[in-house]
């Protein structure tokens, strides 16, 4: 069967009378992985089965189960045209047969739409979004017929050509004789037909199957579908437990060796003990032999009494030379096993679990459920292993309309907050725009202040005349710091020491030894031969004594000494010279222009200072 690839995971479902069974599988490398198991308790709910309901005061008898019993409203003695509770039930007519599993017609039928929408959610809410989902129906929810085929039905005849006897021999010729042996409704769109061995007389043999009119899983989907807060999953696949076992034991066979297979084509016995019946396959080779669902033996009775049963079919169908037993059991399995394993002690007795070669995620498990087996098998189906294709039958019993998914809108929080941030986008850049434009009209308004004739020159020129005059400031500010720096304190050092040279000749008696400049201060180191010249020092130079040791020197005192003095920031002789020469310049231009008459004053032209 080809799945889609796009999506990632595939969910096995499986639904009992008690609890609904699913499997999450991933494709692997080696093997499907097994990620999560979960499983739901089926809540109650009742059932219209036959109809419900007799008037005119008559017993109804209902003989679909094989046993009589009575149903009969009031006291019995009022008459045929009386009714109990006529006030209640006045005008009520009886429910069909044919519409007792029609929701449509007022019949109810068995769903586990709540238990599978919450499975859904927690596959979701574990971070594994909307995976393909494949249900495997139980044998209670699906019919079996076996089918004979005479020998000699295909067989060449006048007048008929060689595709129609074809034909006539396939599923057509299959299907009319299914409509000839089962007279209930058949759903053709529904149906497969699983080959079995031939019968002794050359007959063909075929196990038609086909789900009942009602089932849980269709019902389930049409609840789902008419849901209109629920997302309808992504169906693929409806397979029965009997198509399911049988690929596994196929698989199971195809892995043993061939000196513990046996000489020839040995059988394979499938036993699963359900709680509603008992299934039993019995498998020559790779071909259904025999099929018997067992409704009177379930996992409720003693192992001793299932193997005692399936011993007796065996007689019954004369099969011998079991070499596989395959068993599955939702309680006390291992004592199946036990019972299996002395009543077949030539053969290699196993639990079907064991056919399902699954990479089990650390704490995850199939648990003891019977119906998780199948359920995982159905999933290994659809996740396409490799290993398993080849073995499983092509059976595929889900509607179309099931297939098709429903355009849904669910809206929650995410969608306004969405539509939130899509219109808080949306205002942003037009504001943006809005601004941008009136920014844009500024600087149109700036450029309609310029001369015309400057907005038609090339774009270069201008740009070559704006890199000339930026290249012409450049070098007039480089010149003016040039200036600066030449002009003003380049002289203060020479100043200061011939200060210090000044006052220390004029004290006598004192020496300096280092000259340290610090920023605008300058810290001198020295000697003087008195107290009183080291103060002096001080005092003319506007300086702070920082240290003073004495000391003796071949009989005579000798005072080191640390200071700190500022240096003047004044300009230099030769600026204030030439500053003062150009503002006398500018004066005597001034007197000039003047003392001339009054209209040559402003043609004069003013002294120039380069």
């Amino acid at each position: 069967m080809k799945t889609n690839r796009a999506t990632r995971y595939t969910l096995g479902v499986t639904a009992t009378s008690r609890a609904v069974h699913a499997v999450l599988l991933q494709p692997g490398t080696d093997n499907p992985a097994l990620l999560k198991y979960y499983t739901r308790p089926r809540s109650a709910r009742p059932m219209i089965s036959q109809p419900t309901l007799a008037t005119g005061g008559q017993p109804f008898i209902d003989d679909s189960s094989g046993n009589d019993f009575t149903i009969q409203f009031g006291d019995g003695m009022g008459g045929g045209n009386e009714l109990f509770l006529a006030s209640e039930f006045a005008g009520a007519e009886p429910i069909k047969p044919e519409d007792a599993l029609n929701p449509e017609a007022g019949g109810q039928v068995a769903s586990f739409a709540y238990e599978l929408s919450e499975i859904l959610q927690h596959v979701r809410e574990d971070g594994f979004g909307e995976p393909i989902v494949a249900f495997c129906a139980t044998s209670s929810d699906v019919v079996h017929v076996e089918l004979r085929v005479p020998p000699g039905t295909g067989e060449k005849k006048k007048g008929s050509s060689k595709a129609a006897r074809s034909k006539k021999s396939g599923r057509d010729a299959l299907t009319t004789l299914l409509a000839e042996t089962y007279k209930g409704d058949i759903d053709h769109e529904r149906l497969a037909f699983i080959p079995m061995t031939p019968a002794e007389d050359g007959s063909e043999r075929y196990l038609a199957v086909f789900p009942k009119t009602g089932d849980s899983v269709a019902g389930t989907l049409s609840v789902i579908r008419q849901q209109k807060d629920e997302v309808m999953p992504l169906v693929r696949l409806l397979d029965t437990e009997t198509s399911v076992f049988l690929g596994l034991a196929r698989a199971w066979s195809a892995e043993r060796e061939p000196s513990d297979a046996g000489q020839g084509p040995g059988h394979t016995l499938i036993v699963r003990a359900g709680t509603e019946d008992t299934l039993v396959l019995f498998v020559q080779g790779n071909t259904l032999r025999h099929f018997e669902s067992m409704r009177s033996l379930t996992v409720f009775d003693s192992p001793d009494t299932i193997c005692s049963r399936v011993l007796l079919l065996q007689d019954e169908y004369g099969i011998d030379d079991v070499h596989d037993v395959l068993l599955l059991s939702e309680e006390r399995e291992e004592d199946m096993i036990e019972s299996f394993t002395l009543f077949f002690p030539d053969a290699k007795v196993a639990s079907l679990r064991r056919t399902i070669r699954l990479d089990v995620a650390e704490g995850e498990g199939l648990g003891k459920a019977a119906s998780a087996v199948a359920a995982a098998g159905v999933a290994t189906r659809v996740v396409g292993d490799p290993f398993y294709e080849p073995f499983f039958e092509k059976i595929d019993l889900l509607s179309k309309r099931f297939k098709q998914r429903r355009l849904q809108f669910r809206i929650q929080w995410q969608v306004p907050a969405m539509y939130t941030i899509l219109f808080l986008t949306a205002f942003f850049f037009a504001g943006r725009y809005v601004v941008m434009e009136s920014k844009i009209d500024v600087y149109r308004d700036e450029l309609r202040k310029y001369p015309p004739e400057l907005a038609d020159t090339d774009v270069h020129i201008l740009q070559a005349r704006i890199d000339s005059l930026q290249a012409a400031y450049t070098g007039y500010m480089n010149a003016l710091n040039l200036l600066d720096t030449l002009l003003v304190g380049s002289d203060k050092w020479s100043r200061g020491l011939e200060e210090v040279n000044r006052h220390t000749a004029a004290l006598k008696g004192v020496w300096i030894e280092s000259w340290q400049p610090n920023g605008s201060t300058v810290r001198i180191t020295g000697n003087a031969t008195s107290r009183d010249r080291v103060v002096g020092l001080a005092d003319r130079t506007d300086g702070d004594i920082e240290s003073m040791t004495f000391s003796e020197i071949r009989g005579h005192p000798v005072y080191s000494f640390t200071m700190v003095f500022p240096l003047e920031h004044d300009l230099p002789e030769a600026a204030r010279y030439l500053r003062e020469k150009a503002a006398a310049t500018i004066q005597a231009a001034r007197d000039e222009r003047a003392a001339l008459p009054e209209n040559q004053q402003t043609t004069a032209r003013p002294v120039s200072l380069k």
